[in-house]
């Protein structure tokens, strides 16, 4: 299958106008976001290329417009990759000029630099906020006789023209809505990602984890964090992280174990409550099929026993007045089964639920569930 072209392009995080921002993409990302914000409809900024020496070949500007053409044309978004080998964002481009734009729509840093090539954006989002995910964002990547990209090929000439091997529609998938509007823990230097996270679920596999999944933690991480026994709501509130933790695990076993499960027999259900998900973990059958006997000598048999005899276990355990398996949100669990649920699965005093999924799960690359739960 043909992947359209996108470009990707490098930046120096040394060159920045202000120090209030971590490099110079993080204030054009803000900057965009508040004119989206405060409603402006055609909303947008150019991020420019600095020319780098004048020796360099000059660009051939009209096969960069031809890709956007062509892009358009097949209905389909134009993607500019932006890096500087710690972060990794992801822009939306709506065309491509050397017109130098206003000083308005541009950062001040082009204000005394010789741009060769701009790109008008109207979207933009943050996907890796650490280096070895951002590396691994940009293997994804493929330009002429690389088939994959990494940081330190030589001679490559920025920006590049590449096809995206991951085909990930960051844009057309909220539809109207603008992704810049979303909430990306990635940016949010107030919510604890890098601390209360980071010492329980290994970095390597918290990036693993679609988006919807790493906020869901992150949120419940964070009302965790400043939950006081003395005010009138803390038992209420520590339900909610517990449910929340629930929440997740039903997502992934959902887009893990059923999902595999599924591909071996004739279903076509959508979504599995815990409740569902226990019986087979249960009884081992799933709509008349032995699960042992599907799961046997495949990929995901090593999984499958995690799964029935761990995950179980942890479902069957009493919260309360039901097992995990039933909890409901409209229930209010004891504060000892609020810390075991939540416990149990971010992994505090043990590897944790959620980490033996990500690491037995093979491939991971195959979990791709960002609308989910």
């Amino acid at each position: 299958m043909k992947h359209n072209l996108h470009f990707f392009t490098v930046f120096n995080p040394l060159l920045k106008p202000t120090e209030k921002f971590l490099t110079q993409a993080h204030e054009f990302h803000q900057l965009l976001k508040q004119r989206v914000e405060a409603g402006d409809q055609k909303a947008h900024l150019y991020w420019g290329k600095i020319k780098k020496t004048d020796k360099n070949q000059a660009l051939n500007v009209e096969q960069y417009k031809s890709i956007v053409f062509e892009n358009k044309r097949s209905h389909r978004d134009t993607h500019l990759f932006i890096s500087d080998f710690n972060f990794f964002w992801v822009a939306k481009v709506e065309e491509v000029t050397t017109k130098r734009p206003k000083p308005s729509e541009t950062l001040s840093i082009y204000e005394t630099e010789d741009v060769e090539i701009w790109f008008k954006i109207r979207d933009m989002d943050l996907i890796c906020d650490h280096p070895c995910a951002t590396k691994d964002q940009i293997a994804k990547l493929s330009s002429g006789d690389h088939r994959t990209l990494n940081p330190y090929l030589p001679g490559l000439r920025y920006p590049l023209i590449v096809d995206d091997l991951s085909s990930e529609m960051y844009f057309k998938k909220y539809k109207d809505q603008k992704r810049i509007l979303l909430e990306n823990p990635l940016l949010d230097q107030d919510i604890v990602h890098h601390s209360q996270v980071a010492y329980t679920i290994p970095r390597s596999s918290f990036e693993k984890l679609p988006d919807l999944l790493k906020k869901k933690i992150i949120w419940a991480e964070d009302l965790f964090a400043n939950l006081h026994e003395k005010d009138a709501q803390y038992q209420q509130k520590l339900s909610s992280v517990a449910f929340s933790y629930l929440k997740i695990l039903e997502a992934l076993l959902n887009n893990t174990l059923m999902k595999e499960i599924e591909l071996r027999v004739d279903s076509k259900k959508d979504f599995y409550t815990l409740s569902e998900m226990y019986k087979v973990l249960n009884r081992f059958i799933w709509q008349g099929y032995n699960v042992d006997e599907l799961m046997m000598n495949t990929l995901h048999d090593e999984f499958w026993k995690f799964c029935k005899i761990d995950v179980r276990n942890f479902l069957h355990q009493n919260a309360g007045s039901a097992p995990i398996h039933s909890v409901s949100s409209e229930v209010s669990l004891s504060t000892g089964a609020s810390l075991f649920i939540r416990n149990s699965m971010l992994g505090v005093g043990c590897k944790g639920i959620l980490n033996e999924i990500i690491e037995r799960y093979r491939p991971i690359e195959k979990i791709r569930f960002e609308e989910a739960g």
